[in-house]
């Protein structure tokens, strides 16, 4: 009986566990099963009614990742009240890969590029699909670099702005 305040999330991270697929771009067998599963959830929830017929519900890529290649590869079932799920922890080196490095700069365009890169195709798939991304999940780890972590965060979150897409 929640309204739509409450958004329901089928799948978080579907990904080809323990092979060496797993956090890389995936396969088209994984893709179809993931395209499946997404029209599965839809349609179950959808099925039960009350405000589950309008819910906004997310549905993900292969691993969320926020590859346009791998938004491409996603099958969006016919309704409107879809937003597709990303996780975008860019760039790696810095934000999630604990022994990469710990310096990041908004002032320098290497640091900056691939952050500018994604949210640029981020966009580009809305417009073009005409569906919303949210971003489910970024961070940058703690490498006792609290300066350039909060420097990161600025940016990433200007540049999401920027584009329209919302982040938690």
């Amino acid at each position: 009986n929640y309204d739509d305040h409450l958004i329901f999330e089928g799948f978080n991270e579907p990904r080809l566990i323990g092979t060496d697929e797993e956090w890389r771009d995936g396969t088209d067998e994984a893709y179809d099963v993931i395209n499946s599963m997404v029209a599965e959830y839809v349609k179950t929830v959808r099925n039960t009614g009350g405000y589950n017929k309008t819910r906004y519900l997310l549905i993900s890529t292969y691993r969320n990742g926020d590859m346009y290649e791998m938004l491409q590869k996603l099958e969006i079932p016919d309704d409107d009240h879809l937003l597709v799920s990303v996780h975008a922890y860019i760039p790696y080196e810095f934000a999630q890969k604990r022994n990469g490095t710990d310096a990041w700069s908004s002032e320098n365009e290497e640091d900056t590029d691939q952050i500018d890169t994604i949210f640029l195709g981020l966009k580009g798939f809305m417009d073009t699909k005409n569906i919303p991304v949210v971003i489910t999940e970024f961070a940058a780890v703690n490498k006792n670099n609290e300066e350039d972590r909060a420097d990161w965060c600025r940016y990433y979150t200007r540049t999401a702005d920027k584009y329209g897409i919302p982040y938690i």
